[in-house]
């Protein structure tokens, strides 16, 4: 039936976002909070732009590539999330990017005029501030796992055996997770 396929597409989505989240929302913080604006960081932010448009196959063939070949780990769930998080990163830079320059001045003003640093005023006034934009960009680079097959049947292959959680390994070729 579809329980097997449903389970590794959730887990798939699970080890995604485990990724994602954290590095999204430290490199969103990192360009609007301290990257300086300069020709470097423009270009930082084309990369982005350019990573975020790309094509599901593209990225599936680079995984293919990388984690499937050059890592030597074979068809595994671990290198189609991480495929994937290649695909939802620039998505969750920008989202995160957007959510803190999107605030009012007077939020992150009022913290530094009351003697705050500037990494405590981002961590208890900005990004909770922020937290609805990324929870909404989150879920939809949630939704963009589900979409993406091209790069889950170069990475994490076609089909899976049953599941038997007695010998489990997510980084080998015969893991019963793949």
């Amino acid at each position: 039936g579809i329980r097997d396929q449903l389970f590794n597409s959730f887990y798939i989505l699970f080890i995604t976002m485990l990724i994602t989240i954290p590095l999204g929302v430290g490199g969103g913080v990192f360009m609007a909070e301290y990257a300086p604006n300069n020709k470097v960081t423009d270009f930082i932010r084309t990369c982005i732009e350019v990573l975020s448009s790309l094509p599901s196959i593209v990225i599936g063939m680079f995984g293919l590539l990388m984690f499937v070949n050059l890592t030597g780990w074979g068809y595994t769930i671990i290198g189609g999330a991480l495929a994937l998080t290649v695909f939802n990163l620039p998505v969750m830079v920008r989202v995160t990017e957007d959510a803190i320059r999107s605030l009012p001045k007077d939020l992150k003003e009022a913290s530094l005029a009351l003697g705050v640093s500037r990494w405590h005023t981002v961590k208890t006034v900005l990004i909770p501030s922020a937290i609805p934009s990324i929870i909404t960009g989150a879920i939809l680079a949630s939704g963009r796992v589900f979409g993406e097959a091209a790069a889950l049947l170069f990475t994490a292959g076609l089909t899976t055996p049953r599941l038997n959680f007695t010998e489990w390994n997510p980084f080998s070729e015969t893991s019963p997770l793949n």
